[in-house]
């Protein structure tokens, strides 16, 4: 088997958008923190559950949809990576998030079952930490 190399990249973005200040708003931050969201450079977030409907969610519901979500768009993510490979041609899966908890298993092992990958693959999952 010759080195490991990566041989594309896929990616999926959520649909719902929305600017630094409406999220400002919508989730209520206290007024004094305004300044440091104005000046992140950030000039619009994605969110999987738009951030009206987080603010009604309790602990749990939002870790189940963060679940459904990271699923969701992962499995977008690696078929557009995929370009009409087979998932089995995958050794290895490494899966990113600061936006949400999952606790064992993991979104891959998840991933595992929705795309069908061999019972060898490899799997990393670093806690809380993100792709850039």
């Amino acid at each position: 088997m010759g080195k490991p190399k990566i041989v594309s990249m896929g990616f999926s973005i959520p649909g719902n958008s929305f600017t630094q200040e409406e999220v400002f708003q919508v989730l209520g931050y206290p007024q004094r923190f305004w300044r440091t969201f104005r000046a992140s450079g950030i000039e619009k977030r994605h969110f999987y559950v738009p951030p009206s409907e987080i603010k009604q969610m309790t602990w749990q519901q939002m870790c189940e949809k963060y679940i459904e979500g990271a699923i969701q768009l992962s499995k977008d993510a690696i078929i557009n990576c995929l370009d009409g490979r087979d998932p089995q041609d995958i050794g290895c899966v490494v899966f990113c998030s600061c936006s949400g908890f999952c606790p064992g298993p993991v979104i891959p092992h998840y991933l595992s079952r929705e795309l069908g990958f061999s019972p060898r693959k490899r799997y990393l999952s670093p806690f809380g930490m993100s792709v850039v």
